[in-house]
């Protein structure tokens, strides 16, 4: 659950299994990008190149953020 700044009522995700996709994926995605890059050897370029691949996988992290944070407002129930 998130309370909203703004009206201060609660809300939910309203696509929670994309968030978890999100992260899943992109932790996938980013271990043999890593893996791949170090194994080519160590050189002037290696850190800035694994510097460089995780800045661009933290890009498509915000992106895809910008997608799955959709909240909607969360249905009050009483016990």
């Amino acid at each position: 659950m998130y309370r909203c700044p703004s009206c201060g009522g609660l809300s939910h995700r309203k696509r929670q299994g994309l968030a978890t996709l999100r992260a899943l994926g992109l932790s996938v995605l980013a271990f043999p990008v890593v893996y791949w890059i170090l194994m080519q050897g160590f050189s002037a370029w290696t850190i800035p190149a694994v510097i460089g691949a995780l800045i661009v996988i933290q890009i498509l992290n915000v992106a895809a953020d910008a997608v799955a944070n959709d909240y909607v407002a969360a249905e009050h129930r009483e016990p």
